[in-house]
């Protein structure tokens, strides 16, 4: 009886531990990003909002609508790793690709670097600034 207990705690503790350290990027991060589709030459500035709350948060982009929801999905060194679920704007689909992963790399004390890597070969990278005082004491 306490065998079949294990795996259940076992997994309790990894979601747990997995929010505990998204937590250390906890709040709002804004600032101008500039988005590039695969071999094309020509790129596009937007501004993006990221919200996080530990083990997930959202995303937005501005002036073309695109938005949804991210997890968080692990470390690579100092980034952190989140998956992208983009739900808003879907009749605009093919301007706004969903999934691929999103990395966020503490930079300064009030700055993230900031990429996301879309599955279609669209990139969008730059620097975030920190919104909220949560974001800030990091």
């Amino acid at each position: 009886m306490m065998l079949k207990a294990l795996p259940l705690a076992l997994l309790a503790l990894a979601v747990l531990t997995a929010e505990a350290e998204a937590q250390g990027l906890a709040g709002r991060w804004t600032g101008v990003v500039v988005q590039t589709a695969g071999s094309a030459p020509s790129s596009q500035q937007l501004h993006a909002s990221l919200a996080l709350t530990g083990a997930s948060g959202s995303l937005a982009f501005a002036p073309v609508g695109c938005g949804g929801e991210i997890t968080f999905d692990g470390r690579q060194g100092a980034r952190y790793v989140y998956r992208a679920y983009v739900v808003q704007n879907d009749a605009l689909a093919r301007r706004c690709p969903s999934g691929g992963l999103i990395y966020v790399t503490p930079d300064q004390p009030n700055g993230v670097l900031f990429r996301w890597a879309a599955p279609d070969g669209v990139s969008v990278g730059g620097e975030l600034y920190a919104q909220s005082p949560a974001a800030a004491k990091r």
